[in-house]
């Protein structure tokens, strides 16, 4: 009688091997698309941050005028268009949207200007209030604070250049609220 064969056969041999080698390239695959999506997370996690970070800076410009007392706001926020875009200006800085970049410049003490976000496609200001959600700006005309009974918002919302694949950023924006119209004084 003879023994059975120890081991593979040729057959079983080729089978094992091209089924481990599916399995590679599955692998690799799936490791490579992890890798691209992460980095294209940090890609996103940066720009957020940045954005994150100058609402942050515009947040505390806008505490100095809430400070104010309500004669004084009406004055003391000014917004005028550029060719380029719009320049807001706040008792501690001036806010610039120029050149697909928003810069601000500090007007008390020595300060040099700091690009906040670069890349930009647009930029924008809007007033919000409760019963509009939004009134853009008109550079055409003097930006006239509305006679409301609801609360003042001032909503800045930018949106980046092209993204991955062509496709335009997410706009992002936030509203930061100013007040009552009433307590603005006249």
């Amino acid at each position: 009688m003879r023994s059975p064969p120890a081991g593979l056969t040729l057959i079983e041999l080729l089978v094992t091997l091209a089924v481990l080698s599916v399995l590679s390239v599955m692998s690799f695959r799936a490791l490579e698309s992890l890798v691209t999506s992460r980095d294209r997370l940090l890609g996103q996690a940066l720009v957020q941050r940045q954005n994150a970070l100058a609402f942050a800076q515009m947040e505390a410009d806008l505490q100095a005028f809430r400070r104010l007392n309500p004669g004084q706001r009406r004055a003391a926020l000014r917004l005028s268009p550029t060719e380029q875009g719009w320049v807001l200006e706040l008792p501690e800085a001036r806010w610039t949207f120029d050149r697909n970049q928003l810069v601000r410049r500090p007007l008390q003490g020595p300060g040099t200007d700091k690009v906040l976000m670069a890349d930009l496609r647009a930029a924008s200001l809007a007033l919000v209030l409760p019963s509009q959600p939004d009134q853009p700006f008109d550079p055409g005309r003097p930006w006239n604070w509305p006679d409301s009974a609801g609360l003042v918002g001032l909503r800045v919302s930018v949106s980046r250049s092209a993204g991955d694949a062509g496709q335009p950023a997410p706009e992002t924006f936030r509203v930061f609220l100013l007040g009552r119209p009433s307590a603005w004084g006249g």
